[in-house]
C-alpha cells in the first residue's frame, strides 16, 4: 500500500514498532513462534531485517521439525481437522522459504525431502468460525490452490538441485567420461518435462483479481525455474570439457530472455513490485544473455544467432534493474555495474543479425571448449573474483579494509566484461545472492568500489 501511494507511514516503522516487543512475544519456539518468524521473513524479502533470511527459514523449520510438523499425526483423531490443516499451513511455508533461500544461496536443506511424511494441505478453505480463531493463516479454497501450486514447484526445484548437487560431486574421471554428459542431458530433458507437466496443471481464472490469477505470473515462474535449471546443467556440462550443444546455450538464452520480458511485462503494467530477490533474478538473467553472447561469438559462429535480440533483452534488463535501484538505493551499485557490463558486450558485439543482417565478431577469438576453466561447484566457489581480473584488479583481491583505487581513466577501458568465464559469473551471483537474501557480503566492498571508478569515469568522459 506505501508503494501504491494509498499510506504514507513507511512499513519499516512499522516494523521497527513491532521489534521494540520481540522480548515479549514467542518467537523462537511453538507454533507462534514459527508464524512470527514467517512474518519477520516475509517482510525481510522487501527490506532488510538485520540478519539472515536463510537462518530465518532454518529456525522455522527446525521449530517444525521438533513439533513434528513434518510427520503426521501420530494418533489419528486425536487432532481436529483444522488444527492439522493449520500445522501443514505452516509445514509448508516453512519448507518454501527454506527451499528457495538454500537453492539461491547453494546452502544445505534444513530437511531432506524424504524425510517429510506429511501430506500438502487439503485445498477445501477453512474460511468458517474455526479457522477464524486460528488467525490469519487461514486460505480460502483459491488462495490454497494456489499455495499448493507453488508448493509443488519448490518440490520440483529441490529434486533439481538435489540431482545437480550430486552430479556435481561425482568424481573428476566421471565428469570427463561420455556417460556423464549424457546423465546431465537426460536430466536436464526430464526436469524441464516436469515443469511443462507443472506448469500445465495451473489453476485457471475466468478474470483474475490479483497476481496470482495471471497465467503470465505463472510462466513468469516457469522460466525462471527453467533458467535455474539450466544454468546448473551447463555449469556441468562446462565442467566435463566436453562443451556445451548450441540447443542448449540456445534455450538457456531463451529462458533468461523470457524471464526478462515477463517480468518487465507485469512490472509496467503494475501486476508485481519490486524485491531484492526480483533484483537477483533479473541481474542473473540478464548475466545469462551476455554469457550466452560472448560464448557464441568465441565460438566463431557470431553473437546474434542464440539470441536474436540480445541487445533488446539486455536493454529491457538493463532498464528495470535501474528503475528498481532507484527504489532501493542499496541495490544501486550492482545497477550500475550492470550497465557496464552491458554497454561492453555493445561496444565489442554489433547488433543482433535481425537488424545488421550480419553476425557480430568479438575483438577477440578462440574455441569456447578452451575458454572457460574448471569449477569445483554446480553454483558457488568459496573462493571467486566478481570481475574479470587484470594487472590493475589484481592488487585489489588482496587488499583488506579501505584500499585506494587505481586511476580510474586507466584502469577502466580494461573491464572487458565480454571476457568473463564461468568462475568470474559464479562469483557475481553468489556475492548478490548473499546480499539478497541478507548474509554478511565478503564481496560488498568490491561492488561498491567498482560502482565507484565506473561513476568516476563516466564523469571524467
Amino acid at each position: 500500500m506505501h508503494r501504491q501511494g494509498k499510506i504514507r507511514e513507511h512499513p519499516y516503522g512499522y516494523y521497527l514498532s513491532a521489534m521494540r516487543h520481540l522480548g515479549q512475544i514467542p518467537h523462537t519456539k511453538g507454533k507462534k513462534g514459527v508464524q512470527n518468524l514467517l512474518l519477520v521473513a516475509r517482510f525481510g524479502i522487501y527490506h532488510h531485517v538485520g540478519t539472515s533470511l536463510w537462518e530465518l527459514a532454518r529456525q522455522c523449520m527446525r521449530a517444525c521439525i521438533e513439533m513434528e510438523y513434518h510427520l503426521p499425526p501420530i494418533i489419528p483423531g486425536r487432532t481436529s481437522d483444522e488444527e492439522k490443516q493449520h500445522h501443514q499451513r505452516i509445514f509448508w511455508e516453512c519448507y518454501q522459504l527454506d527451499r528457495y533461500s538454500s537453492t539461491t544461496l547453494g546452502r544445505p536443506f534444513a530437511i531432506a525431502d524424504h524425510d517429510i511424511k506429511v501430506d500438502l494441505p487439503s485445498r477445501v478453505g477453512l474460511d468458517n468460525a474455526t479457522s477464524i480463531a486460528l488467525g490469519p493463516t487461514s486460505l480460502t479454497s483459491s488462495d490454497l490452490s494456489v499455495f499448493i501450486y507453488s508448493v509443488q514447484l519448490r518440490q520440483i526445484t529441490s529434486r533439481i538441485r538435489s540431482k545437480l548437487l550430486a552430479m556435481s560431486s561425482s568424481s573428476h574421471e566421471h565428469h570427463r567420461s561420455f556417460m556423464a554428459t549424457g546423465e546431465i542431458y537426460a536430466s536436464l530433458h526430464k526436469f524441464l518435462a516436469e515443469l511443462d507437466a507443472w506448469r500445465a496443471s495451473a489453476p485457471h481464472y475466468e478474470q483474475h483479481t490479483c497476481l496470482y490469477e495471471n497465467q503470465e505470473w505463472y510462466d513468469f515462474l516457469l522460466e525462471k525455474d527453467k533458467l535455474f535449471l539450466m544454468r546448473g546443467g551447463v555449469n556441468l556440462l562446462f565442467k566435463s570439457r566436453r562443451g556445451v550443444s548450441q540447443d542448449i546455450m540456445r534455450l538457456w538464452g531463451r529462458c533468461a530472455t523470457r524471464v526478462v520480458e515477463l517480468y518487465a511485462s507485469l512490472y509496467r503494467a503494475g501486476l508485481i513490485t519490486f524485491t531484492r530477490s526480483y533484483f537477483q533474478m533479473l541481474f542473473h538473467a540478464g548475466l545469462s544473455v551476455m554469457f550466452c553472447v560472448s560464448s557464441e561469438a568465441k565460438s566463431r559462429t557470431g553473437a546474434g544467432r542464440l539470441i536474436p535480440n540480445f541487445d533488446a533483452t539486455l536493454s529491457t534488463c538493463g532498464d528495470v534493474l535501474d528503475a528498481i535501484s532507484e527504489k532501493m538505493p542499496d541495490a544501486r551499485g550492482y545497477a550500475v555495474v550492470f550497465e557496464s557490463m552491458r554497454r561492453s558486450v555493445f561496444d565489442n558485439f554489433s547488433a543482433s543479425p535481425a537488424t545488421t543482417g550480419h553476425p557480430a565478431t568479438p575483438q577477440e577469438s578462440c574455441t569456447t571448449s578452451h575458454a572457460y576453466e574448471d569449477t569445483n561447484s554446480a553454483y558457488h566457489q568459496e573462493q571467486h573474483h566478481v570481475m574479470p581480473q587484470t594487472d590493475h584488479t589484481a592488487g585489489l583481491y588482496m587488499a583488506s579494509g579501505a584500499v585506494q583505487a587505481p586511476s580510474f581513466p586507466q584502469w577502466m577501458p580494461e573491464m572487458d566484461w565480454t571476457n568473463m568465464d564461468v568462475s568470474a559469473m559464479q562469483g557475481m551471483e553468489a556475492g548478490l545472492s548473499e546480499y539478497v537474501w541478507g548474509d554478511l557480503n565478503i564481496n560488498a566492498d568490491m561492488w561498491n568500489r567498482i560502482e565507484h571508478i565506473i561513476d568516476e569515469t563516466i564523469d571524467d568522459a
